[in-house]
Formats: C-alpha cells, structure tokens, sequence
C-alpha cells in the first residue's frame, strides 16, 4: 500500500472513530406499542410516497400526449397489519453526525442472526420523517440533548410469511402465535461497520402478547398472498392487489 493510500485510510478510520466518540444515543427505553394499519399513518404514507414506481399504462384515457405510450400508476404497499412501537431517547436524533444515514435495526433479541424483515426501515417523531427526507446532517457536532426525553416511532410487522427463495433465505414469523421479545437498536455513518449504533430498547414479548391476543382469531389467522409472501392484513381489511414488503 502506497504513502497516500495509508494516508487516505487513516483519514477515514479518524473520521469514522471521531463520529463513535460522539455519536452516543444510549438511553433509548421502549415505551408502548399499538396496532395500526399501514396505510392509516400519514407519516408512513409520505415516506413511502418517495419511492414511487413508475408502471407502463397501455391505453390510459388520461395519459399525456407527450409520453402516448405510458401513465404513472403509483406504487402501493401491502395494507398489512403493524406494531407503531415508541421509544424515547433525551438524544435528538436529527442533531447526531451523518444523521441522513440513521437508520434501524430489529431483530428477535434471543436469536439476533434471524433473517427476517420484521421492520420497516423508517423512524418518525412527532408526524415527520428522521431525519427529514433531503435534510443535510450537521457536521462533527454531537446528538444534543433534551430537557425531556423525546417519542419516536418506528413499524414493525405482525406477521409475514416467506414463500420464494433469496440470499440469505428469509425467516417466517408470526408474533400473534409466537410472540417474541424483539430489541430496537439504531445505527448510522457513512461505514456501517465504524459508525455509531445505540444501546438496545426491548419490545417486551408480554407487552406483545397482550395486545395482539385482543385480536378475533377469526382475524389473526387470515393472510393475504402476494408472489414471495404473506402478510396479515388490518382486521376487516381487504387484500391488496399491488403488494411489496
């Protein structure tokens, strides 16, 4: 290796070591957890409103006579049953370094290496997206503190059931037959593996248990199929016919 390609490795490795050293969420606390539909919160809505897929309408009455042959038909999400679960943290997490790279980790807290897509990947306070969508993360300053701990929120599934194959294969889950306690942790940086990562909230199984056993069998039991997968939909709910997890 080179004098300048050392150089450049040292400069990365401070960087990313600085950002450890000051990035410290480490009071996140699980607080409660509801059950709600996934198309039902605005916030999740917006967020997901960003990725759109463009899909080729042949025919359209109303297409433009710029483009004759296409129309945009948004993308829809599966109206699946989800866990809003809150967390606090005195951190406010907009403030921490290379916040644009904050994200989630949910996983099974008794079996960590678990496949499974248990949670969709945002995080919101107060009706808005964290950090907001395009926002530029302050530089080298520290996640500041509030004089109260702020609520945040993050969706995690019900159930979902893996069908088709992947690398890794995904893992099927039911909390409803099988709940589990599942741990929250956050993680950021540039480089995931020298970024900061937070200490670990628990979702207890018995908090999950207690609200997801006021379900109807009737409708816990129900699934609805989409290629790979399938999901509960919310009780009452039709399935969906443009689905994507």
């Amino acid at each position: 290796m080179g004098r300048t390609s050392r150089i450049l490795l040292l400069s990365i490795l401070a960087f990313n070591a600085g950002a450890c050293a000051y990035a410290k969420i480490d009071d996140l606390t699980f607080s409660s957890v509801e059950l709600i539909g996934r198309r039902d919160p605005p916030e999740l809505k917006a967020a997901e409103s960003r990725f759109d897929h463009p899909v080729a309408v042949v025919g359209d009455p109303n297409q433009s006579d710029r483009n004759p042959s296409s129309s945009v038909a948004a993308f829809k999400p599966p109206n699946e049953l989800l866990l809003k679960t809150e967390f606090t943290s005195a951190v406010d997490l907009t403030t921490v370094d290379a916040a644009v790279t904050l994200g989630n980790e949910v996983f099974f807290c008794d079996r960590p290496k678990a496949q499974v897509r248990l949670a969709l990947p945002y995080i919101f306070s107060q009706g808005s997206e964290v950090p907001v969508p395009e926002a530029i993360a302050p530089i080298g300053l520290p996640g500041q503190a509030s004089a109260t701990p702020i609520t945040y929120h993050l969706f995690i599934r019900v159930a979902l059931d893996e069908h088709g194959p992947s690398k890794p294969p995904f893992e099927s889950f039911d909390l409803w037959r099988n709940p589990e306690d599942v741990c929250i942790r956050l993680a950021g940086g540039a480089y995931r593996a020298l970024g900061y990562r937070s200490n670990i909230a628990v979702v207890p199984k018995h908090e999950l248990a207690a609200i997801l056993g006021k379900l109807p069998k009737e409708d816990a039991l129900r699934r609805c199929s989409a290629g790979t997968f399938s999901y509960l939909p919310p009780p009452g709910q039709p399935c969906s016919l443009r689905n994507a997890p």
